[in-house]
């Protein structure tokens, strides 16, 4: 009989890569694999279709999505989230409510579907993950970021992170995150003896095609799903201000009609081209991005998780063989042993010296051979997801 691998996450699935990925290695592995998350957009719940094999059940452990049976259970889910982050907020009483719509039902649903294993995404997947933890059931964890430790918010409840994380790393079967640098730092703080295996952001390479796209001239690009502050992305362009070599820089990800204007306004006096777009679907935006000679890794290191991790955006790039710009977070130096001259990294607080590493770059121009992924190839990440869930499995 095959295993039945439930994947737990909080998000759609074309904001979550690692959560499909991981979903269509093991389903090609023939395990049965359940993804359950909550829907909030039937236009991403399309597309998110599209990115699992036929194989994947795709379910909702709630959804926001309004239905002639589901309006006042919606209603009053998003009121009690309301009322939970105003008393966080008011007296500092965190609760699993902020992050999850109404808990016990989605628990209830998750165990509708038998599993001989439960994997989690998120800070959903953790808080539930838990739960299932203390029901007896057999659990592991992906933390994708640092939880307590990511951006800064007013709602975030830190401590009820921390309690979780705490929990989660010592009762699981296993805990993978995304860098070298985030594990090492998860095993100090938590001052634990067990290994918190890393699994990197790359993507498969049958995703990326090399069809030779025309490349534009000193062009640069950014990517996330949000494209707004605390992202780094404010002193790159202060760096811009001082460069006197044109150049055409794309954002791509939701932003606020304020931001738009914040970006266009701050170059609007300078020799570049700023252009603004929308989320994008996996393969029209790796398509989107071929097309760019550098890509942009910004982050801001005072959120310690972004600091600490190596993101899918900075893998991605190397993938289609961008040169990178990275600021010089502890995971973005972790590449450097492996891809040498193909990053080229930004320093905190050095907007000179770092309008003229842009420059000398863009005078130099790109023309390097295809990059080698080596350890950070999505085949090897397959085989760690799919040895780590055998171990666990066999146990």
């Amino acid at each position: 009989m095959n295993r039945r691998i439930t994947i737990i996450t909080g998000q759609h699935l074309t904001a979550n890569p690692r959560v499909w990925k991981e979903a269509n290695a093991l389903a090609s592995r023939g395990y049965f694999v359940t993804i359950y998350t909550t829907w909030y957009n039937p236009l991403l719940l399309t597309e998110d279709k599209k990115l699992i094999d036929n194989a994947v059940n795709y379910l909702p452990s709630f959804s926001l999505i309004y239905s002639w049976n589901n309006g006042i259970l919606v209603s009053f889910a998003r009121a009690l989230k309301k009322a939970a982050n105003y008393i966080f907020k008011c007296f500092n009483i965190s609760s699993i409510y902020q992050e999850i719509y109404l808990p016990g039902i989605q628990l209830k649903r998750i165990l509708n579907t038998p599993a001989d294993l439960f994997i989690c995404h998120q800070e959903a997947g953790l808080l539930l993950g838990v739960q299932l933890l203390k029901k007896g059931k057999k659990v592991a964890f992906d933390f994708e970021d640092w939880y307590a430790e990511d951006y800064p918010n007013c709602f975030r409840p830190v401590k009820l992170f921390r309690k979780n994380e705490a929990h989660a790393l010592k009762y699981a079967e296993y805990v993978t995150c995304p860098s070298d640098s985030m594990s090492k730092a998860l095993q100090q703080y938590y001052k634990f003896d067990r290994q918190v295996s890393v699994v990197y952001n790359s993507f498969p390479s049958g995703n990326i095609q090399d069809n030779h796209i025309q490349k534009i001239p000193n062009s640069l690009v950014w990517f996330s799903q949000t494209v707004g502050p605390n992202r780094g992305i404010e002193d790159f362009i202060n760096v811009l201000k001082l460069l006197d070599i044109p150049v055409e820089i794309h954002f791509i990800g939701f932003s606020s009609i304020s931001y738009k204007q914040y970006l266009l306004e701050c170059l609007n006096d300078t020799p570049h081209n700023v252009k603004i777009h929308s989320s994008m679907k996996h393969s029209d935006m790796i398509n989107f991005v071929k097309q760019f000679e550098y890509g942009l890794a910004l982050e801001d290191s005072f959120s310690l998780s972004r600091n600490l991790t190596v993101s899918n955006k900075i893998l991605l790039y190397l993938q289609l063989n961008l040169h990178v710009f990275a600021t010089s977070t502890k995971g973005h130096l972790e590449l450097k042993s492996n891809f040498g001259d193909s990053i080229s990294y930004i320093e905190a607080g050095k907007t000179s010296a770092n309008a003229e590493l842009i420059r000398s770059m863009l005078i130099r121009g790109v023309n390097k051979p295809a990059i080698e992924m080596g350890k950070y190839d999505w085949k090897l990440q397959e085989q760690m997801i799919t040895g780590l869930v055998e171990d666990a499995l066999n146990k």
